[in-house]
């Protein structure tokens, strides 16, 4: 029996980030044991990113992306740190 793997992905504000970024966070599913919130913000004031990420009965991890690692294998990389710090 496997675990149920859900990553719930807030697009609220989507604004300056490319949707193959959204897709490439989608496509790490696997990955996730349980339901994990998981949010990816341009910030407006400067050039970096900042990814959240929750799991399902946890606390909130969050780090900065800078413009040189906001890629797919940068946001893939961070996610995975985020996840294993859980």
């Amino acid at each position: 029996m496997t675990s149920k793997r859900t990553l719930h992905l807030n697009t609220s504000d989507t604004s300056g980030i490319p949707d193959q970024i959204y897709q490439a966070i989608l496509d790490m599913e696997s990955e996730f044991t349980g339901n994990w919130g998981v949010s990816l913000i341009s910030c407006q004031s400067n050039d970096k990113w900042v990814l959240k990420l929750t799991p399902e009965h946890g606390k909130e991890r969050t780090c900065d992306i800078y413009p040189e690692h906001q890629n797919v294998i940068g946001v893939q990389r961070s996610m995975r740190i985020l996840r294993d710090e859980v």
